[in-house]
């Protein structure tokens, strides 16, 4: 018999009968959401407690049954506590209903109304990868963001300033910004990347990108060769070695040892068109090249682990050498140099391209870099 209605209500009982007959609901109690609740994700939290004389037999949100446990409450006994998360909530206005059964069927039904507004949480860019070491300048640069936004179904765009003057869209999939970029020229740059939503609003980042041009790279295979030293204390090939490159360089210990190479800035030699100082360049390299042909050649050396740092500096080399011609060629056109000069100044750097992908140890080191200086040579004696 359902006690919990109105009305009146007729019980026999025969003599020597005992009846004990509950007919109170449960009580409940929803801490969450209270009353009229606004928020603005797709889910909410249910959770609060009930009791009941006898005890509670369900809690059911929505007509779905949730997990029910006891409170330990030494005061209430039958206290339960309930907890569960709806989701699925629509835009504007979405009654959430509790119903608290007892074990003799009563129950109490009490209702929430959760309203999802529209509203809007910022993305925020998380990292960048892809700044962690110097690029040379000319080659690609992958950088990689990553951004979270808990809104759902929001829209992305995002936008890279590379710090050089130029500005370009970003690739957003997800939520990863994935974009490469040519730095034509050395030096430090702030690269920002800046992520908008579909509400307008953004977060934005920024990293450093350091971009090397030859004499970074000339300068980076002297320290390579400081370590690969430090492996095979006292050798003179690797000791002439470096001793060459700083002659390259024109730098304190070069000028030391009788450089008299100058650069006019980080791309030229200076008085290029005087010959012998830009040909002292690459000659002063092609002996530094010659002495570390001589240390892997030397039977004595194997085991030393040096032969992949030498490995390691003649790719900065031909790298190095390789920006020298094709700055010396950009020049030529735009200065207007002989036209046969140039084509035959892109033809060695063809052959040096060729020999470097194709050769060992001695084939680059017979080919790549003769053919760069005879390149960097043509173009600069075109104008």
């Amino acid at each position: 018999m359902d006690y919990t209605k109105f009305g009146e209500f007729t019980i026999s009982v025969d003599p020597g009968d005992v009846i004990n007959q509950d007919i109170g609901a449960p009580t409940v109690d929803v801490s969450y959401p209270e009353g009229l609740q606004h928020i603005c994700g797709s889910s909410v939290i249910v959770e609060g407690t009930a009791t009941d004389d006898t005890e509670v037999y369900t809690v059911t949100v929505n007509g779905v049954s949730v997990e029910i446990s006891s409170t330990n409450n030494d005061d209430d006994p039958n206290e339960v506590s309930f907890s569960t998360t709806v989701e699925g909530l629509e835009f504007g206005e979405n009654i959430i209903t509790i119903v608290v059964t007892d074990t003799s069927g009563n129950s109490i039904t009490v209702e929430r109304t959760v309203i999802r507004d529209i509203c809007n949480v910022p993305p925020v860019i998380t990292s960048i990868a892809g700044h962690e070491y110097p690029v040379v300048m000319g080659e690609h640069l992958e950088l990689t963001g990553v951004f979270v936004d808990p809104d759902e179904g929001d829209m992305h765009t995002a936008t890279w300033d590379w710090g050089d003057g130029i500005i370009s869209e970003g690739t957003v999939d997800g939520y990863t910004v994935i974009d490469s970029h040519v730095y034509d020229y050395p030096g430090v740059y702030t690269a920002t990347l800046t992520v908008v939503d579909s509400f307008g609003e953004s977060d934005t980042e920024q990293v450093t990108i350091q971009v090397w041009g030859p004499i970074d790279l000339k300068q980076d295979a002297i320290s390579d060769l400081m370590y690969a030293l430090s492996l095979d204390p006292g050798d003179d090939d690797l000791i002439e070695a470096i001793d060459y490159l700083h002659m390259s360089l024109g730098d304190t210990r070069g000028q030391e040892l009788g450089s008299e190479v100058a650069w006019g800035d980080s791309l030229h030699i200076d008085e290029r068109h005087g010959g012998y100082k830009g040909e002292d360049v690459f000659q002063y390299e092609q002996e530094a090249v010659d002495k570390l042909i001589a240390y892997i050649e030397n039977d004595e050396n194997e085991g030393t682990g040096v032969e992949s740092i030498i490995y390691q500096v003649m790719e900065k080399l031909y790298k190095a050498d390789r920006i020298l011609a094709m700055i010396a060629i950009q020049d030529a056109i735009d200065a207007r140099g002989k036209m046969d000069d140039i084509e035959e100044a892109y033809a060695f750097l063809a052959e040096a391209d060729s020999y470097w992908a194709i050769s060992d140890y001695y084939g680059i080191a017979d080919n790549v870099y003769d053919y760069l200086e005879k390149a960097w040579e043509k173009a600069v004696g075109s104008y």
